[in-house]
């Protein structure tokens, strides 16, 4: 079952938090494409980038800000820490009258700033293609495109994304580091890589042999899109202490 997250935003003006922006109010009439089908593109392009973001399905932030679906590898951020005492009558009255949201928790635009988005937050399991793995043996950046490696090793993730000519051409598989050292005395890393553009929403598709490799991965690298926003957050108080994140989650 999928998990949504439900961003309530808040500015304190006058002593006291006002409900600024949610994301359900973007929900209640989602605008219809020339064929009568619902525009979910038309319906993200009405909304501020902030909640696009924060109200996105990402299980990797929802780890990050909260420890929800989180499978141990990541160390969040402002897991815990419930509903604010002092909660905007706005924000509480969506979050009441919706029993089934939990985890909350909240963080202010000044929490975000203060975190070291460089630091080490997490590891993941990736498949280290011949380029990806000869950059981080000359001590450059990670992969440009991560893979899990559970799924670049699964035995029809070929056939799974209907690239069956790719399969015939090119031996995709598992190796250990000593295989890879041997094959790339023989070439340079891109002659052991294929790449093929699937469509937006997949992505690109790397083929070749990988290397099962755990990388430690920053903040920034976990959730650019989070880091990215802060400053569109910041815009809208004097003081990033006094805009504020309440988040829940639904199943």
């Amino acid at each position: 079952m999928g998990c949504d997250a439900h961003p309530h935003i808040e500015v304190y003006k006058d002593g006291e938090w006002e409900l600024v922006d949610e994301k359900r109010h973007y929900y209640d009439e989602i605008p219809l494409d020339e064929n009568g089908r619902s525009d979910y593109g038309k319906l993200m392009s009405m909304q501020p980038r902030y909640m696009v973001v924060l109200g996105g399905r990402n299980y990797t932030m929802f780890s990050v800000l909260a420890d929800v679906r989180n499978d141990g590898s990541i160390v969040p951020l402002f897991a815990g820490r419930d509903v604010p005492d002092d909660i905007s009558e706005g924000a509480w009255r969506i979050i009441e009258d919706d029993g089934d949201l939990h985890s909350h928790t909240y963080f202010t635009v000044k929490d975000l700033m203060d975190v070291d988005w460089d630091s080490i937050g997490g590891r993941e399991e990736m498949a280290l293609f011949a380029d990806d793995w000869s950059r981080l043996q000359d001590g450059g950046p990670g992969p440009d495109h991560k893979i899990s490696a559970d799924w670049a090793s699964a035995p029809n993730y070929k056939l799974r994304m209907g690239h069956e000519d790719v399969a015939k051409r090119m031996r995709h598989g598992e190796v250990t580091e000593s295989q890879m050292v041997l094959a790339l005395m023989s070439g340079e890393p891109s002659d052991l890589v294929e790449t093929v553009n699937k469509d937006q929403r997949i992505g690109r598709l790397k083929y070749g042999p990988f290397v099962r490799k755990t990388i430690p991965l920053s903040y920034r690298a976990l959730v650019s899109d989070l880091v990215a926003i802060i400053p569109e957050l910041a815009k809208l108080a004097d003081d990033p202490s006094h805009v504020r994140v309440v988040l829940a989650f639904d199943n």
